[in-house]
């Protein structure tokens, strides 16, 4: 698109390790042709010109469902303002949870049918681990953490010797003293803030 042309050529190279000297010798070159594809073109130009607008305006992009989207929220608001009890939501935003309760609604018939192909997978499965069709590949893990109870009846020694006492804060006693109020504006969860959670307001 930038040199004006309509074919590209681009060259590949397949390397291996020389066992006796280490360096990467070629063993392979595989030619691939690159036919200009205006559609691309355009949605990667439209892209760009997005991106360079919030770079300009100094904004973000409108949050999607990706998980990415879901990890950089957590991140920039990791931390509540307590100075703030309550916003109040736009028109718009409420006709997005008038939505999002009827895809809840829409979805419960598939989760539950969801769990239940997962619950007969499982009485398949049974005791072992790991079924495979000549499509599908059922993988149901077996528990990988020990078990202490059991291990300190047959072997108490072994498992006093790598136990560990480990200082802890009281964390009641330490809220009680601090009182409430304060208290309440160093509430936080261990990854920053929890689940967000939507209930409807009961009518008057």
């Amino acid at each position: 698109f930038c040199r004006r042309r309509t074919v590209g050529l681009i060259a590949r190279g397949d390397y291996e390790e020389n066992p006796h000297t280490g360096d990467e010798m070629l063993v392979g070159l595989r030619l691939v042709r690159v036919e200009r594809d205006a559609e691309l073109i355009a949605e990667l130009v439209e892209a760009a010109d997005r991106i360079l607008g919030h770079v300009a305006a100094g904004t973000l992009p409108d949050p999607d469902g990706s998980k990415h989207t879901s990890n950089r929220l957590k991140a920039r608001y990791s931390r509540v303002d307590t100075t703030y009890d309550e916003v109040a939501l736009s028109d718009e935003i409420d006709e997005l949870l008038d939505e999002r309760a009827d895809v809840i609604e829409a979805l419960a018939p598939l989760a539950e049918r969801k769990a239940e192909i997962d619950n007969l997978v499982k009485n398949h499965l049974g005791a072992t681990r790991v079924g495979a069709s000549s499509r599908w590949r059922a993988t149901w893990p077996q528990r990988n953490r020990l078990d202490i109870d059991r291990l300190r009846a047959d072997q108490p020694e072994l498992v006093a010797e790598h136990t560990t006492t480990v200082q802890e804060v009281d964390t009641t006693a330490l809220a009680a003293a601090l009182g409430p109020k304060v208290t309440k504006t160093y509430r936080t969860l261990p990854d920053g803030r929890g689940g967000l959670t939507i209930t409807p307001i009961k009518e008057q």
